[in-house]
């Protein structure tokens, strides 16, 4: 579910009532409708494990060949949830 008034704020960073909207506004990645497949270049996921989940996906779609990559540093927060 997309944080719809997150996204659309004009601030979005982390205050103390809430730590986690740096991640939930990274749902300004999705795609709301529609996106055609062949425009992706790529994924980066977080974990090793959503990497294999991912891959699995793709591989049941026919896109195996998509690139994949574990790039938890792209994600905010990730280092403070070890």
């Amino acid at each position: 579910m997309i944080d719809w008034p997150l996204l659309e704020a004009a601030y979005w960073h982390n205050i103390p009532e809430d730590p986690d909207r740096q991640r939930r506004r990274m749902a300004e990645l999705l795609v709301h409708q529609e996106f055609p497949v062949e425009l992706v270049t790529g994924i980066a996921t977080r974990t090793a494990s959503r990497e294999r989940d991912v891959r699995r996906v793709l591989a049941a779609h026919g896109l195996g060949g998509l690139y994949v990559g574990v790039r938890p540093a792209w994600y905010y927060g990730y280092e403070r949830r070890r």
